[in-house]
């Protein structure tokens, strides 16, 4: 199957090279730190990548240098971790007599009381740490930093002031940016990558895309995992068994972005994190997107293409992504084909898909002259929530009329779904009050949401209009208010 492969996992620990034959594919990080390493550390909270508290740091290489990001251990399957290096809040101190900075800072700054959450903090602080030296850090940047984590007792603020303070302390013996990227440190990283790949019975992990797409075109019925931002939660949550899992996140092909004068082609082992910054170069409009969709760990875990490629209805990325008609590159063994992501979802968790056939990349458009483009997401938590609702649009006008205009929604109906009535109803007409706000009622005719735990159904179609009278407003910068367009809030505010 693959000329050069193992069935003993190797990946580093705490500077401790770990060599284990494949026991259980599903085993997670945490449980292996925990129970068979004895590091405490490392703690166990929600079980599916929101709390943050069994964060681990993780090391590989790229461009001959290495990359650190933070992880949740608790979603993290241990084969996963062939030829990577994982440090635990634990080591990153010489000892209790020096303290790293990131240690200190939360000490001087009383940002610890229960301890349960506070190793995550560490790491979360110290890959922020590691990437940024300048002493001019700001609130915002270090509250982006953390934003996987989440704490019960401080209230953040002594957290927050210790990811300001931190840079101002004396550089560590252990884990100082000169040690963190040491060219010791970088040669035992490249060495380890040498190492053969992953193959087992229940666990497959190619280096080449030809490989991993004959595998899979001769098993369909394998599992294809990228960052188990989501499998992950089948097993700590749902206590499933997981089959044979082709892992897609060593396949070189696919961790590639590439962009010619037409598109955006980000590979399917691309993480969310580095998808949506070459994304914001390009539709800086879509910057608060970028930074909602859930925290900086899952986006640097999870990929594009699984978010595109799991289908959920109220997945982040699908809307404005079906608005900028963005394609999808579908690979079966050595055959490819395109299609425009709208046409991907045919029901609920149902896809356009051929047995053994996977999607290999997303191509996403590049703007064009006077096209305006947003997304709106609608949650009960700003940050680290799902979507009730998502709105996507892309608008192009010429004298104030509507040469085309594409817009979707997340969290209206079994798919991510195009509003196809509303868009007829708007083309070449005036990009005016007037219509749009008779446009609004369009809506109704394209979807009939369900009510769920997240939202009503009655709640999902009134902000559904809300948001594309938010997107009218942004577009023309009118400064209306919704009760400019809405006669229930007009009444209501006259009967107060």
């Amino acid at each position: 199957m693959i000329s050069k492969s193992t069935q003993v996992i190797q990946f580093y620990l705490d500077d401790e090279l770990i060599q284990i034959p494949m026991e259980n594919q599903q085993e997670t990080l945490l449980d292996f730190i925990r129970l068979k390493k004895n590091n405490k550390s490392v703690k166990e909270g929600c079980g599916e990548g929101d709390c943050g508290a069994c964060m681990v740091l993780q090391a590989e290489s790229k461009d001959g240098r290495l990359v650190y990001k933070p992880i949740n251990s608790c979603i993290k399957f241990v084969p996963t971790l062939h030829k990577r290096s994982i440090y635990t809040a634990k080591y990153i101190s010489a000892s209790l007599e020096e303290l790293h900075p990131v240690q200190e800072a939360l000490v001087a700054s009383h940002g610890s009381q229960c301890g349960f959450c506070t190793p995550g903090f560490v790491i979360s602080l110290l890959a922020y740490y590691l990437e940024n030296e300048s002493k001019n850090t700001n609130e915002s940047e270090i509250i982006s930093a953390i934003s996987g984590n989440l704490c019960r007792c401080t209230g953040y603020r002594p957290i927050i002031e210790a990811g300001i303070q931190m840079n101002n302390l004396d550089e560590p013996s252990r884990f100082s940016r000169q040690d963190a990227y040491s060219e010791h440190r970088l040669q035992q990283q490249i060495n380890l990558e040498l190492q053969p790949d992953l193959v087992t019975e229940t666990f497959i992990a190619p280096s080449d895309l030809d490989t991993f797409a004959n595998i899979y075109a001769a098993n369909p019925e394998y599992q294809i995992l990228a960052g188990a931002t989501d499998v992950g939660l089948w097993v700590t949550q749902h206590l499933k068994q997981l089959k044979t899992l082709l892992f897609i996140g060593q396949v070189k092909e696919l961790q590639v972005i590439n962009e010619d004068s037409q598109f955006i082609w980000i590979g399917a082992g691309i993480n969310l994190e580095a998808a949506y910054e070459k994304i914001v170069q390009h539709y800086p409009d879509l910057k608060e997107l970028h930074q909602r969709f859930a925290s900086l760990p899952i986006r640097q875990s999870g990929t594009l293409c699984g978010n595109v490629a799991n289908g959920s209805p109220i997945g982040d990325s699908m809307p404005i992504l079906i608005a900028l008609n963005t394609l999808i590159v579908l690979r079966q063994g050595q055959s490819t084909r395109e299609m425009n992501l709208e046409d991907f979802y045919l029901g609920y968790q149902k896809k356009n898909l051929l047995p053994g056939e996977f999607v290999e990349a997303v191509k996403i458009p590049l703007p064009t002259k006077n096209d305006r483009i947003a997304s709106y997401k609608v949650s009960k938590r700003y940050e680290q929530d799902i979507s009730a609702i998502c709105f996507g649009a892309k608008l192009n006008l010429e004298n104030d009329h509507i040469q085309s205009i594409r817009i979707a929604f997340g969290g209206m109906a079994a798919i991510p779904k195009r509003a196809i009535e509303l868009e007829k109803f708007l083309t070449k007409k005036p990009w005016t009050q007037a219509v749009i706000l008779e446009a609004t009622e369009i809506i109704d005719q394209d979807f009939q949401p369900l009510t769920d735990l997240r939202a009503t159904a009655s709640y999902r179609s009134q902000v559904a209009k809300n948001l594309f009278i938010r997107f009218y407003n942004e577009v023309n910068q009118t400064g209306l208010s919704l009760n400019d367009f809405s006669p229930i809030i007009s009444e209501s505010l006259a009967n107060e």
